[in-house]
């Protein structure tokens, strides 16, 4: 047991420390603290002026829940996919090290970034736009970003894998991804009023359900009802994790056939 654990956490800190490239000092702070602090910024004001207070707040839970999603998702997707562009997924391919634990290890130090980012938002949030935890369940508040993190991550592995099997740039991606989490996940518009196709669209998107139960944890607590909402999201979670892991394996069963890793870049 100490053994898997001791590999599953060196794999963990070398794909991080090998293949996230957010971690210069500039790179890393304009990600996890200005962008999310500029986002609240913008976004609250924009409602503050436009709307009203309660508006302001409402988008600022909306974004601590986008924000995690989005730093999850740029890190883990460009992680997988640069290890295909610098040529060293060939040999791991050629390695027996166990596939799940290979597969899974990507994302787990990028948890840490999803805290901070959460906790950058909710701070300036509070800071510019007077949001008050007084409410706060704070067992659902942890509950639900935990969630989104884990749903979130299992996501971005599979969208990852999808680049992967495509041979395509990831940047792409992560623009098409932020659009359809700022858009359709309830962070600025309300789900229900969306059309239809759409509203069905961002019920199986990470984040969505998450952050229905944030905002009920936010409302109040296990009175609010948030452990449906949660449970879904975290349900979402596996089944792209299973999904993921089965697409990862054909792209391994693929480059071996084939003989030729696809690779963008």
């Amino acid at each position: 047991m100490l053994s898997s654990v001791h590999r599953f956490a060196l794999q963990s800190y070398l794909a991080y420390r090998g293949l996230f490239l957010w971690l210069t000092p500039v790179s890393y702070t304009s990600n996890i603290l200005l962008r999310p602090v500029l986002a609240v910024m913008m976004f609250g004001f924009l409602a503050q002026y436009a709307l009203d207070q309660e508006t302001a707040r409402g988008y600022a839970v909306g974004l601590a829940g986008y924000s995690v999603g989005r730093i999850i998702a740029g890190g883990v997707m460009q992680s997988l996919y640069r290890d295909a562009a610098f040529g060293t997924l060939a040999a791991v391919y050629a390695s027996p090290v166990n596939r799940g634990m290979l597969y899974f290890s990507r994302c787990a130090l990028h948890v840490p970034n999803a805290a901070l980012v959460a906790a950058s938002v909710l701070v300036s949030a509070a800071l510019f736009l007077d949001l008050g935890f007084a409410q706060v369940d704070w067992g659902g508040l942890i509950a639900a970003f935990t969630v989104m993190t884990f749903s979130t991550m299992l996501f971005s592995l599979f969208v990852a894998t999808l680049i992967l099997l495509s041979g395509t740039g990831w940047a792409n991606w992560i623009i098409i991804l932020d659009g359809l989490l700022l858009s359709l996940t309830g962070v600025i518009i309300p789900t229900g009023e969306l059309p239809v196709v759409l509203f069905e669209l961002g019920q199986i998107l990470p984040v969505t359900h998450g952050l229905d139960g944030l905002r009920e944890a936010f409302a109040g607590g296990p009175a609010s009802g948030y452990w449906p909402d949660l449970g879904r999201e975290a349900i979402l979670g596996v089944v792209y994790g299973i999904a993921g892991l089965l697409l990862f394996r054909l792209a391994e069963f693929q480059a071996k056939r084939r003989g030729v890793l696809a690779r963008a870049g």
